[in-house]
């Protein structure tokens, strides 16, 4: 089985048939992946018997294998679409009920949070971490790296002492590519859940305009479309979701700081010279609207 979209993690994952029932598996042998993957596994577990949304899907995790140098989990199979082939092909008024969906999913989180206050300091120290695996990809221009991260810092180091956003549930890396639907009743199911810095709400609209505004999944994406279309849909769901949540203080006020920190988060992992550019672009981009 092939999936659509190329991924940066340590793990493999395939689709188990065995007799007429079909699972899949996710399985890593990465001592550096082990443990994010074990995570994983927990978090979803707890938001798949946490989760009342009659228009989510979380798979269960039916069985784990935790070995001394490996560990995979099992999960429910769902007949799906990928997201971005749903998009293609889907009439306006799905695509509508699905963008609305994963808006009120979001909202749903929001609601069963708590706004907190975060301190400079936890935002401060998620970027060192960040910084430093970042200078550890040597396939950055020593160069590039240096100018983006010196523009970086300037902007985090001047940030206020204490953010209000709200702290309690979010899925974590909610792009396309974790985005499934299913083939008859448009449910939106949800994979590959990430344990975040801070459990906020606010990373999964991030995630998800990494996509819309700036076309992360289609990058990554192997299949033939018309990107053309996509740009334009996606264009069209980010205008969407920037008005849905602009009502949000929180949402206004953090935005970009916590896009900033998201896109940094994804350049120690990238390689491809391709993948390079386009991440380079998007910084710059982010960093001049701040």
């Amino acid at each position: 089985m092939q999936f659509p979209f190329k991924g940066y993690s340590g793990c493999g994952t395939s689709l188990v048939q065995e007799g007429d029932f079909q699972y899949v598996r996710k399985s890593t042998a990465d001592p550096l992946y082990i443990s994010r993957l074990k995570d994983q596994a927990q978090k979803q577990k707890r938001m798949s018997m946490a989760n009342s949304l009659e228009f989510v899907q979380i798979p269960r995790v039916t069985k784990e294998d935790d070995l001394p140098d490996s560990y995979a989990f099992e999960m429910d199979y769902f007949r799906c679409d990928d997201a971005i082939s749903f998009l293609q092909k889907a009439t306006r008024e799905d695509l509508e009920l699905v963008t609305d969906r994963l808006l009120q999913f979001i909202e749903y989180n929001i609601e069963q949070s708590t706004e907190m206050v975060v301190s400079k300091e936890i935002i401060v120290r998620k970027y060192e971490d960040v910084k430093n695996k970042f200078l550890q990809n040597y396939q950055f221009d020593t160069e590039v790296t240096n100018r983006i991260l010196q523009r970086a810092e300037s902007i985090i180091m001047s940030i206020d002492e204490e953010l209000r956003i709200p702290v309690g549930y979010c899925h974590g890396d909610l792009t396309f590519s974790n985005i499934l639907i299913t083939k008859d009743t448009k449910q939106v199911v949800l994979v590959d859940w990430l344990d975040s810095f801070v459990e906020t709400p606010l990373h999964d609209i991030v995630k998800l305009r990494q996509d819309t505004k700036y076309y992360w999944s289609l990058n990554s994406y192997r299949f033939p479309f018309d990107r053309i279309k996509m740009m334009i849909i996606m264009d069209h769901l980010d205008k969407k979701i920037d008005s849905y949540f602009s009502r949000c203080s929180f949402y206004r006020k953090n935005y970009f700081l916590f896009q900033l920190l998201n896109l940094l988060r994804i350049c120690p992992y990238v390689i491809e010279k391709e993948d390079i550019l386009f991440l380079i672009k998007i910084l710059d981009t982010i960093l001049s609207e701040m």
